[in-house]
């Protein structure tokens, strides 16, 4: 039996290889293991606020900072 040295990106198909890092990528129930160009191109297209959620941030508007009571 041949051994199996490589995972398949599951957005581009890429054959990602030992010294490669892989990224898993959340859509809804399934997550997926994506290669690291897939991960930069996919996370680029997040808007400002996705991403902001992602890390914990709160995203408020000024307005609301100064007169939210």
């Amino acid at each position: 039996m041949k051994k199996i040295d490589y995972i398949i990106c599951n957005e581009c198909g890429a054959h990602c290889t030992a010294d490669e890092e892989m990224f898993s990528w959340d859509y809804g129930k399934y997550n997926r293991l994506i290669c690291e160009d897939c991960f930069d191109a996919m996370f680029d297209e997040l808007t400002r606020n996705e991403k902001a959620h992602l890390i914990g941030s709160e995203v408020r508007t000024v307005e609301d900072i100064l007169y939210d009571p």
